[in-house]
């Protein structure tokens, strides 16, 4: 991984705008920021350096982080309904 390299800096600067985005989305739906983007940034540290797919790879981890936020907030507020 060299930060110099055009690809890889296209890939650092792609994973910058996700963990800002999700960092928003979560200022938006009142949620902790800090968590969602966390969340973003180390999937996408994981799928840049193990999977090396490319920036489809990387976006595919991106939109498992969505669904999987997703999935864990319908919990959180089916639990919250029920009680």
């Amino acid at each position: 991984m060299n930060l110099f390299s055009a690809t890889d800096l296209l890939q650092f600067v792609l994973m910058m705008v996700c963990g800002f985005a999700f960092y928003r989305a979560a200022e938006v739906d009142n949620a902790p920021g800090v968590l969602w983007a966390g969340a973003s940034l180390a999937v996408f540290a994981f799928t840049w350096i193990y999977w090396r797919e490319g920036w489809i790879g990387n976006l595919l981890g991106q939109v498992f982080v969505f669904f999987g936020i997703a999935v864990v907030r319908a919990a959180l507020e089916y639990r919250n309904r029920r009680k």
